[in-house]
This record gives C-alpha cells, sequence and structure tokens, in this order.
C-alpha cells in the first residue's frame, strides 16, 4: 500500500503548480506570441512543480525516481522556452522557425530518454540515499551524465537567454523600467538558485529548489508583461 507524506515541501511545491497553472490561464488571454511562450513556459513550471509535490509525497524511492522522471519534462523543456520567449524579446525572429526549434529540442530529448533509461546505465543517478535532513526526503546521487546535462545544456541556455533579455532591457522596446527590472530579476534567479544548488550552499540535501523559484521568474515576467 501506497504511504503518502504531507509536508512543507509538498505543499510549496504544490502552490508552485496552481500559481504556473494561474499563470498559464493568464497569459493565454493575451493572444499573441508573446503570451504563448510565456503561457507554454509556465506550462513546464506546473508540470515540474506538480510532479515535485508528488514525489515528496510518496515515500517509496521507486515512486519518487518515476516523478523525477516526470519532473525532468518540465524542468529540461523550461530552459529551451525561456530562450525562444528572451529570443523573440530580443528581436531573433530566426530561432523562432520551426527548423530552429526542432535542432534546439535536439539536447532535452535526448537528455530526457538517458534519464528514462537510467537503470541501464546509471549515468544520471549513481545510487539514493535517504537525506539526513528529512525522514522522506532522498538524495538522487548524480552521475557523470548529471553534469553534462548541467554544463552542457542548462547552464548555455540560461547564458544565451541572460545575454538575449539583457540586450532586449537596455533598448527601446522595454516599455519601462519596471519591465526590464523584473524581467532582469526574473532571469536571474534561476542562476542564483541552480548555482546554490550545485554548490551544496544553503540547501536542503535532497531537495530540489528550482522548481519553485521557476514559478516565482514566471511570476516575474507576467508582471513585467502585463
Amino acid at each position: 500500500m501506497m504511504t503518502t507524506f504531507m509536508s512543507p515541501y509538498v505543499s510549496v511545491n504544490l502552490i508552485a503548480a496552481i500559481l504556473s497553472g494561474l499563470l498559464v490561464l493568464v497569459t493565454l488571454q493575451t493572444h499573441d506570441r508573446r503570451g504563448r511562450l510565456l503561457a507554454a513556459l509556465m506550462s513546464t513550471a506546473m508540470i515540474a512543480a506538480a510532479a515535485a509535490a508528488a514525489g515528496h509525497a510518496t515515500g517509496s524511492i521507486p515512486e519518487k525516481v518515476i516523478w523525477a522522471r516526470i519532473q525532468y519534462i518540465g524542468g529540461l523543456a523550461a530552459p529551451l522556452l525561456a530562450l525562444l520567449y528572451a529570443a523573440m524579446l530580443a528581436g531573433r525572429a530566426d530561432l523562432l522557425t520551426r527548423r530552429s526549434v526542432a535542432l534546439l529540442s535536439i539536447p532535452p530529448i535526448a537528455i530526457w530518454l538517458v534519464i528514462l533509461t537510467n537503470e541501464w546505465h546509471h549515468l544520471i543517478w549513481t545510487g539514493f540515499t535517504p537525506s539526513p535532513a528529512d525522514s522522506n526526503l532522498v538524495i538522487f546521487e548524480r552521475g557523470p551524465a548529471w553534469y553534462i546535462m548541467v554544463a552542457g545544456y542548462i547552464y548555455p541556455m540560461l547564458v544565451a537567454t541572460s545575454i538575449f533579455l539583457v540586450r532586449w532591457a537596455f533598448r527601446p522596446e522595454a516599455r519601462s523600467r519596471l519591465e526590464a527590472g523584473l524581467t532582469l530579476l526574473a532571469a536571474a534567479l534561476p542562476w542564483l538558485v541552480n548555482i546554490l544548488y550545485v554548490l551544496h550552499i544553503a540547501m536542503i540535501p535532497g531537495l530540489e529548489p528550482s522548481t519553485p523559484s521557476l514559478a516565482l521568474s514566471g511570476l516575474l515576467f507576467t508582471g513585467a508583461y502585463m
């Protein structure tokens, strides 16, 4: 019988999932490309946060692994959609063609397939250890492909997204200083959280903080847009 745990980690991610879902509904009302891209980005945040909440709620390690895989669907799609959103703001229409999107989609799909088949090679996760911080948290021991994923895909996407957003923020297209400031703050938040997470600074072992931070970034992006 499946054991379900309620904890602050479940609650925080559920709130992030609900917030992301509401932002999807809000941004879809705009009926323009910027709103649609932002809605797609927040959909990935909703998937990741909901899966993270479910993973924290279950006490079974195999079930946690299943939910982690679902969480990575959103976690891997988000950097790509953030890049496309930033490219649109920066006027880089060449990155928004079907061919460009298809090519940019290859790395996250390939990485997710490696995650899906981890039991065969243990390149993403080499093992699972109960966290000393909480009885229901589990530390996913990282394999070499996890670091390749971060260094070879997520960080380059963050760099490109940040460059596009910084360039846009200092151009006349930014409607106001408030819009530019909120957008840059939204772009800076994933950097801060990912660096703290990778370096194990001020983080609870076994807790993945990027999903609620993505929802907060989305709130800032939406506030800048609306």
